[in-house]
């Protein structure tokens, strides 16, 4: 008996291990996908509300960020709710240096309802502010995160940053 229930332990902590690496490989991959659309976007020069903006220049994924984002996300989808302040009062600057990104410009897109990478980032391309922040010059590092809450709604955050 006691080794079978060693056995089974031990295959329960394996199956866990394996849940959260495929956690961890999905929220890499959505995080690629969303900041491969977004330079996509920036490689272009656009107009976000009255702003006009030449092509920016790429961004490059950061690991700090993406904790950062999936910090925010997953506060948002337990709360059922999307804000740019956390549940414990926290801003994003207060997350992205928490998450260890030593910041001297930053910012933040959020939404949710969103089922793919590409409607958010078209959602965000149609809102003045969000589009302002994926076409600004003056970040040049992203992270994403998207967390589906209880409701089975996707929350997304996307932070925008320059060290």
């Amino acid at each position: 008996m006691a080794i079978f229930s060693i056995k089974t332990g031990l295959l329960a902590a394996a199956i866990l291990l394996v849940n959260v690496n495929v956690a961890q490989q999905a929220q890499a991959s959505v995080s690629n996908e969303v900041i491969q659309l977004v330079n996509r976007a920036r490689s272009q020069g656009r107009v976000c509300g009255n702003r006009r903006f030449g092509a920016a220049r790429l961004l490059s994924a950061n690991g700090s960020l993406n904790r950062a984002a999936l910090v925010h996300s997953s506060d948002m989808a337990a709360r059922r709710q999307i804000s740019h302040t956390g549940s414990n009062g926290s801003t994003l600057g207060q997350r992205a240096t928490q998450a260890g990104y030593q910041w001297r410009g930053i910012a933040e897109n959020v939404a949710s309802g969103q089922r793919t990478s590409t409607e958010v980032v078209q959602a965000w391309l149609k809102s003045p502010g969000h589009c302002a922040n994926i076409m600004s010059p003056n970040y040049n590092e992203g992270g994403v995160s998207a967390v589906r809450g209880r409701d089975g709604q996707i929350y997304w955050t996307m932070v925008y940053g320059r060290r």
